[in-house]
């Protein structure tokens, strides 16, 4: 599950910034909310921020909260929805979500999440709830399982967000060029195990090998390379017929 979650971050523009089709952010919330690794949890509100961005991700609130009710994790749901309403108001102001998600709060839900993601550096978008502290402590208590401090949440969504924006700014031949980069390092780790990779990327920076990566490099690696560039124009055109299942 894991690494299931990791890969769809991945499409979905978290750190990579590659997508390939539309993507339910629905399905992945929730997804994270019952899964095991509290890290995806501060991946949240940056989900939310992208689905305002790119029309390839699919993010419907009322769906959202259907969905976390059936799971019986509403509570999370809607609290990560706060603590992301909360995030935009600081690194996004204009953003429509914000007052979208701030209809889906009751007074008292409010005050509640303003108690637990309380920050002394953005008091501004704190609310003055009456709050008593054996509520906070029991309504912390339940989010236990993917709770993360507000400073903690908003650190790791303007860092996304800054790297997100500088992706943005690559030009034409910059993106080409990453795009030539991510081929070729996939079809290396197709045809070459680790421990060739590694003797592959010093001979590329032109460094001395050992004399047993010397041997292996002349005697195994040197001749797949030879192989696979005379297969280039045969793949190609194998890979362009069409194919039947008998």
């Amino acid at each position: 599950m894991a690494e299931d979650i990791a890969i769809l971050l991945e499409k979905m523009g978290y750190s990579y910034f590659k997508i390939d089709e539309s993507i339910n952010a629905v399905d992945i919330i929730v997804s994270i909310i019952l899964g095991n690794e509290p890290r995806f949890v501060k991946a949240v509100p940056f989900i939310i921020y992208l689905s305002e961005k790119k029309h390839t991700i699919i993010f419907d609130i009322d769906a959202l909260l259907k969905k976390a009710k059936q799971k019986n994790v509403l509570l999370e749901a809607k609290a990560l929805l706060y603590a992301a309403v909360k995030i935009l108001k600081i690194a996004d102001k204009s953003n429509k979500l914000i007052s979208k998600l701030e209809r889906r709060f009751t007074k008292h839900e409010k005050d509640l999440a303003d108690s637990v993601f309380f920050s002394n550096e953005h008091k501004q978008f704190n609310r003055a709830g009456r709050i008593s502290a054996e509520q906070r402590s029991r309504y912390q208590k339940r989010l236990s399982r993917i709770y993360f401090g507000f400073d903690e949440l908003l650190s790791e969504f303007l860092s996304q967000k800054t790297l997100y924006e500088a992706k943005a700014q690559l030009t034409l031949s910059d993106k080409l060029s990453m795009s030539r980069q991510q081929n070729l390092d996939y079809a290396l780790r197709v045809l070459f195990k680790p421990k060739q990779l590694e003797i592959i990327s010093k001979v590329a920076d032109g460094r001395n090998l050992p004399k047993v990566e010397y041997d292996y490099y002349f005697k195994t690696i040197k001749k797949r390379l030879r192989a696979a560039k005379l297969l280039a124009e045969f793949a190609d055109s194998i890979i362009q017929k069409k194919v039947s299942k008998g």
